[in-house]
């Protein structure tokens, strides 16, 4: 039977499951789900998304993702291989780790998150690992009470929000929820989880030269200026570029490179210096972020 194509949405907020291949562990220690926190941070800062929540169990890992218009696939396959060179090199393995396809629904209701977000806490609780949510380390569950998010993945604002305008009382109606009987959320998510995946939907494509244009504006200089061959004078809106038609398209480094007159490998580079660029100046991300939603 042919695979489904994954239901995927430019604007969508996701609730991702990844789970181990044939349900093994894949941590086994602390430095271990650092690591994948690490690099969940480095991918939320690549592709500036919003990290609503996240659970590391011992096989699996929940997650809650604004893609922020981005192509969940590609965020979450960067992660995932990202993670299995690290775990292989370490336990001296090769192969798979992760299950090939990771499980993905497109939550539609802001409803719908806060119960996601007790479900996600809640499941070291089920699993028997810990009497109280706060006892496990591992989840976001805490930074939504107050604590300092030490790996500055999550955002907790939007969900808060839906408790209360106000950050304190909203703190305090979210403890009490989570705290509250989550039998009929659990039958709820689950249900969703195994009916309600990969079903198909249309992205819309990538307009390169519309990215050209709005780099060209937001510098003030022409087109020509950025894909001309060598010109170190435009080399922030090359990098700016690169990085905005990689985040916003299919396109391989090799063949953004064509575009630029430039080898894969220096796309490579304009990419990294951009994503230094927009984490020490979020005011350029947001201005591409309006200026290519029209």
């Amino acid at each position: 039977m042919p695979r489904i194509s994954r239901q995927k949405h430019l604007e969508a907020v996701y609730h991702i499951m990844v789970r181990g291949n044939n349900k093994e562990d894949i941590f086994f220690d602390e430095y271990d789900r650092m690591r994948y926190l690490d690099t969940l941070k480095r991918y939320r800062e690549k592709y500036q998304m919003h990290v609503y929540g996240y659970c590391l169990m011992n096989n699996h890992v929940h997650l809650i993702i604004n893609c922020n218009g981005q192509d969940i696939s590609k965020i979450m396959q960067g992660i995932s291989l990202s993670y299995t060179q690290y775990f292989n090199r370490k336990y001296d393995r090769c192969g798979h780790l992760l299950q090939d396809r990771f499980k993905s629904i497109i939550v539609d209701e802001d409803s719908y998150i806060v119960q996601l977000i007790k479900y996600i806490h809640q499941n070291p609780i089920r699993a028997g690992m810990v009497e109280n949510a706060s006892e496990y380390k591992w989840s976001s569950h805490k930074i939504y009470l107050g604590h300092k998010d030490n790996y500055e993945i999550i955002s907790t604002n939007f969900v808060l929000s839906l408790f209360s305008e106000d950050k304190c009382r909203a703190r305090k109606f979210y403890a009490e929820y989570i705290d509250d009987s989550f039998e009929q959320i659990i039958a709820k998510v689950e249900e969703d989880m195994y009916e309600n995946i990969d079903k198909r939907v249309i992205i819309k494509p990538c307009d390169i030269n519309k990215i050209l244009s709005k780099v060209a504006e937001y510098y003030n200089i022409c087109v020509d200026d950025i894909v001309l061959r060598g010109n170190k004078r435009y080399a922030e809106a090359k990098q700016i570029a690169s990085y905005l038609i990689s985040l916003k398209s299919k396109l391989t480094y090799r063949e953004i490179g064509e575009k630029f007159y430039i080898c894969g490998s220096a796309v490579g580079q304009n990419i990294r210096k951009a994503i230094d660029i927009i984490i020490n100046n979020k005011e350029i991300i947001n201005y591409f972020n309006l200026a290519l939603e029209n």
